[in-house]
């Protein structure tokens, strides 16, 4: 069985994604609502006890909650995160100790069955990172906040199954919002655009021998993009290249079907 993916929820809201096989389940960030990610969890057949561990891409108050991992702690699920960010952990979250914490570096490492390959990104928080997620016989790649995705990052994403890459503003709305001039600057500087997105993912596909079987949207801001201008931004490129591969949005308050073999 190739890995599958849940994404639980994806936005400015909240983030944290469900990969699985046959033998190993883990999070990628836990920055939903504690009732919505069990139940979410559980659908799939888990309990919060069944995941091997947590992996944090950076410590933004969307990407985890309290209450969330203090539950994945409290059923023996560890926290893995960058190792420069470990004292960070500790000293925002009273629950944590250095037993509940795996920390990671530039070597890939395991979580359960599966391979973890972490790549720092570009992005308005120290330490950031994206994850390529190995099992026998499929690689999921992510990254669903960065800004400007620089060409060392394509050997990452060459050759997944499945590939989650942040999609977060169309240029033109961003622009016309209400948004103050900072905050504009903030969000162009540390965010990837619908073209962006369209045109790392271009230059991926260009080096992948294998295609992958879904590209998944994510990080959506609710004020200057919408689904469909994402899809269509990708959707146009891929059309562009004679490649046809479904493009789906993750919505921001609720689960994304599952996608994998």
């Amino acid at each position: 069985m190739k890995i599958k993916v849940k994404v639980i929820a994806s936005g400015s809201r909240g983030n944290s994604t469900l990969l699985w096989d046959d033998s190993t389940a883990l999070l990628v960030d836990c920055g939903v609502p504690v009732g919505y990610a069990v139940e979410t969890i559980e659908e799939e057949g888990f309990a919060p006890c069944d995941i091997s561990g947590v992996l944090m891409t950076h410590s933004h108050g969307d990407h985890i909650k309290a209450a969330f991992l203090r539950r994945m702690i409290n059923n023996n699920v560890p926290l893995y995160c960058h190792y420069e960010t470990t004292n960070d952990y500790l000293a925002d979250f009273e629950f944590l100790n250095k037993k509940n914490i795996v920390p990671f570096d530039d070597c890939r490492f395991s979580v359960g069955d599966f391979v973890v390959e972490a790549f720092e990104v570009d992005h308005d928080s120290e330490a950031c990172f994206g994850f390529s997620i190995y099992s026998s016989n499929s690689k999921v790649t992510l990254a669903t906040d960065l800004a400007y995705p620089d060409d060392s990052l394509i050997e990452k994403f060459v050759n997944s199954d499945i590939i989650l890459i942040e999609s977060n503003h169309d240029p033109g709305l961003l622009m016309e919002s209400q948004r103050p001039s900072w905050l504009k600057r903030r969000i162009r500087d540390s965010h990837l655009s619908n073209p962006a997105a369209a045109k790392f993912i271009r230059k991926v596909l260009e080096q992948s021998e294998l295609m992958p079987s879904a590209i998944i949207l994510t990080h959506l801001s609710s004020e200057c993009n919408m689904p469909i201008l994402a899809e269509e931004c990708m959707k146009d490129m891929l059309k562009s290249c004679g490649i046809s591969i479904p493009v789906i949005s993750a919505p921001e308050r609720r689960a994304l079907s599952i996608i994998g073999m």
